[in-house]
């Protein structure tokens, strides 16, 4: 099966949901499709490669820049 790559954007200020949600969704249809390699390949983005602050204070970590 071929690996689709899913880039969810963060930014300073986002809220927590907006990442989380879209990343759970996608690691739920991995957990029910059940085959290797996963089919869906979540990665965060943002302005810069580092860390991003959500409007609650929890930190994410964005794996490349724009």
């Amino acid at each position: 099966m071929k690996v689709r790559r899913i880039g969810i954007l963060g930014y300073d200020g986002v809220q927590g949901l907006d990442v989380t949600g879209p990343a759970d969704v996608f690691s739920s249809a991995n957990q029910l499709l059940n085959s290797e390699p996963a089919p869906y390949e979540v990665r965060l983005f943002g302005l810069r490669t580092g860390p991003i602050a959500t409007e609650s204070g929890l930190s994410f970590f964005a794996d490349g820049g724009h």
